[in-house]
């Protein structure tokens, strides 16, 4: 875990020294919707659950957000099938450190519906993040976190780039103590 830990910092917390060519008013936008594609392999099951994901967030104030997301991923193996749902539910507060970069913590809550090899295994839980987002350009902003749930930490890299101010496509990888994914979206921002 602590390998891990250091990875994602040694990625993230660059984000507050590059020498960003963002404009001034184009900081991470926290008022955003995102419908994504995505990939899931949980260590029970040993194989990829795929499926879509929903989520988005909306600023409370300058400092505060509410970010939540839904996901229905599924996959028959051997005629037995294995799904993952889960619903988020966040309530988090922004730190800038600098006109393009945001650090922020998040605390929630997830229900999670997991049935792998047939055995449904409801977990839910709360949850608590922290990470870093930052305009590495006008186009492209870069994000790294922290995570925990139901006890096990959750690390998360991902991309997103702008083709228009509002419209754009992101890429993440994410990786627990119990599992792995990533995903593929279109995000608009607003």
């Amino acid at each position: 875990m602590l390998k891990k830990t250091l990875w994602v910092a040694v990625v993230g917390l660059p984000l507050t020294t590059l020498p960003l060519m963002a404009s001034a008013d184009s900081g991470p936008h926290w008022n955003m919707l995102q419908l994504d594609y995505r990939q899931h392999q949980p260590d029970a099951v040993g194989q990829d659950l795929n499926g879509y994901g929903l989520s988005g967030s909306f600023l409370v104030n300058d400092s505060v957000f509410v970010k939540g997301g839904l996901t229905d991923q599924s996959k028959t193996i051997a005629g037995v099938k294995n799904t993952l749902k889960t619903t988020d539910i966040q309530v988090g507060y922004i730190v800038p450190a600098n006109e393009q970069t945001d650090f922020y913590a998040a605390l929630g809550y997830r229900w999670s519906d997991p049935t792998y090899n047939g055995v449904n295994t409801e977990n839910n839980d709360a949850t608590l993040a922290l990470g870093v987002r930052g305009m590495v350009t006008p186009e492209w902003e870069l994000r790294a976190g922290l995570g925990t749930f139901d006890g096990d930490a959750e690390y998360l890299l991902g991309a997103t780039y702008k083709f228009t101010p509002e419209w754009g496509m992101a890429v993440e990888y994410r990786e627990s103590d119990i599992d792995k994914g990533w995903l593929i979206g279109v995000r608009l921002d607003f």
